[in-house]
């Protein structure tokens, strides 16, 4: 069975629409090139798209090709799997196809490329050494791609590249207006088009893998509710507005400091992706921040990378175990680009800073207790464990990192040198050599709930008469909060924890005595002024808990903040181990 006639004609009718034309002339603008040789391992050739097959590459083969970045949904539908490859190499069954590929194959024909790349047809699903294969090309694949297609506006797999959708034409298409303005001198009239920009909801910004299709991608051709758009490194248009429009060469323009070197804040989504592509793809001035031997700690390109890990935490995965690949392309590509080292979502040559995230408020969604014990039936009969120091290991919950809030306010200094250990590639330790204090972890219900209704801004902290205030960290909005107090004292607060687990299930053995308290150790790894006039000091470390019948092993069990007011009263630097070298498991 074929595509009828009558679809056929529909998607035609669509494709004159949105003016192909067009399409093409925004490609010839921003070089669309002659193919490549770095290709995926299979592509779909479209040149007949009543009858499209997979094509497996082959290291002198040469092509241009398209891709395709969608929402899968919860649905099934047709993929690539051992027992079906062989048909596939012989002709896809457009007819049961998912509408969103069916489109997708159609318009790569309509645009004039034979062959198209889609995840779920080119990737063997049910091969692990296949999946894990393609999955760690990601970055290439999309790179390398004369053009993204990206189906923003559909929400799942079935409904197709070019939804129905209920925008009111008027609020996106241009119109003409007249406009005049009369002095006592002059009089002066003026032609004016409008054009509204509304594109509907975006569903590929709640799925995890479209992150680094997006900031990976060439050239984005955004099919959205209302508006087909125009995405590249350089520049942006969109049918209703189609003159591109060129972006600014310095990303970090927008910022209010004007400062091109200094580490941004998070500011929005798309200004998080044209940093970050700004460190991938080496934009003009930034070469002369990177030096032959890599970066150092504290180099912007860290913190994008921290900027675009908080909004992918939002994100939604099928399968938790991909939570690091879905950005492994990303990862490639900028270790490439920086010259460093990156292992389980963080960056070598900046742990002292990567290591302060934590599982933020607003979420409900369940955080990992084990993440060696979630199997992955499909793939792999079980994912290798990651590192309590991993922001990875807690699952796709929403993480947050503590350095966005703190660069440009406070004047910090690391204190602690941190180092991996690689015993092998699914076994890496943290080295580190500081100093270390022992306070007492309490759980307070009394605390929690005074947490928990001021996480809407840092200076709901401010002026508060609680005893709590004091130990409060402005811009902190910890998920699992709980006090630290002096192991001498109960009713002296040193300080507050952002646990990875709530605190009764803490997934690691704990001593906790009659009174519910628990002795651990905080590694401290930075120091900062707090406070509008810098009067009051915080020390930033990980708490962590000795490995049962380990010598010097730890666990990550969240991070902590001390208050410096009560640590000098509590004469702090008697109560400090220095450490010259404990494992951080």
């Amino acid at each position: 069975m074929s595509i009828s006639d009558s679809y056929q004609q529909a998607l035609d009718d669509y494709a004159i629409e949105v003016g192909l034309a067009l399409v093409n002339s925004w490609l010839r603008a921003r070089s669309p090139g002659t193919g490549n040789t770095n290709l995926p391992c299979r592509l779909i050739n479209v040149e007949d798209p009543q009858n499209p097959f997979l094509v497996k590459t082959n290291s002198g083969m040469q092509a241009v090709y398209v891709a395709l970045s969608y929402c899968w949904g919860r649905r099934p539908q047709t993929m690539t799997l051992k027992d079906t490859i062989l048909r596939h190499s012989n002709r896809l069954p457009v007819e049961v196809m998912s509408k969103t590929c069916r489109d997708a194959i159609l318009a790569t024909h309509l645009l004039g490329y034979k062959y198209l790349w889609i995840d779920a047809l080119c990737i063997i699903q049910d091969d692990a050494n296949d999946r894990d294969s393609e999955i760690a090309r990601m970055g290439d694949i999309y790179r390398y791609a004369v053009l993204t297609i990206c189906a923003e506006g559909s929400p799942n797999a079935h409904t197709g590249l070019f939804p129905d959708t209920p925008t009111d034409p008027r609020e996106v298409y241009p119109c003409q207006m007249t406009m005049s303005v009369e002095t006592a001198d002059m009089s002066i009239t003026r032609q004016l088009t409008i054009a509204g920009s509304r594109n509907g909801e975006d569903y590929l910004r709640k799925r995890g893998w479209t992150l680094q299709e997006e900031v990976l991608t060439s050239r984005a051709l955004v099919i959205g509710q209302g508006v087909t758009s125009w995405r590249c490194a350089s520049a942006t248009a969109r049918d209703t507005d189609p003159v591109l429009k060129p972006l600014p060469l310095d990303p970090y323009s927008e910022d209010d400091d004007g400062d091109s070197v200094e580490s941004p804040r998070s500011r929005g989504h798309t200004l998080d992706v044209a940093r970050m592509r700004k460190w991938l793809y080496g934009f003009p001035g930034t070469r002369q921040l990177m030096g032959s031997q890599g970066v150092d700690a504290g180099h912007p390109a860290f913190a994008a990378w921290y900027a675009l890990i908080e909004g992918y935490s939002d994100r939604e995965l099928t399968k938790v175990t991909d939570t690091l690949l879905g950005v492994l392309g990303i990862a490639t590509v900028l270790k490439d680009s920086l010259n460093t080292h990156y292992a389980q979502g963080l960056w070598v040559a900046d742990l002292p800073r990567g290591l302060m995230w934590y599982v933020a408020a607003n979420d409900d969604r369940q955080v990992l207790l084990d993440s060696a014990m979630v199997e992955d039936k499909e793939a792999r009969p079980r994912a290798p464990a990651i590192p309590s120091w991993s922001w990875a290991a807690v699952g796709k919950v929403r993480v947050r990192f503590c350095e966005l809030r703190w660069v440009g306010e406070r004047n910090t200094k690391i204190l602690a040198d941190v180092m991996m250990s690689p015993i092998s590639k699914e076994d890496i330790k943290l080295l580190a050599k500081g100093q270390m204090v022992k306070v007492d972890l309490v759980q307070s219900r009394e605390f929690t709930k005074w947490r928990t209704d001021r996480i809407y801004g840092s200076r709901a902290v401010r002026g508060d008469e609680s005893a709590f205030a004091s130990v409060a960290t402005g811009g902190v909005h910890p998920r699992f909060p709980a006090l630290l107090v002096h192991p001498k004292s109960e009713e002296t607060l040193v300080g507050e924890a952002a646990l990875d687990h709530a605190f009764e299930n803490q997934p690691h053995d704990m001593a906790r005595n009659s009174a519910g308290k628990t002795e651990v150790c905080c590694l401290i790894l930075q120091h900062w002024e707090d406070g509008d006039d810098g009067d009051r000091e915080r020390w930033a470390c990980l708490i962590l808990a000795a490995v049962d019948g380990e010598t010097l092993a730890y666990r990550r069990l969240g991070v902590g903040f001390l208050n410096s007011r009560s640590i000098m009263g509590w004469e702090m630097g008697k109560n400090t181990v220095s450490c010259e070298s404990i494992t951080i498991l």
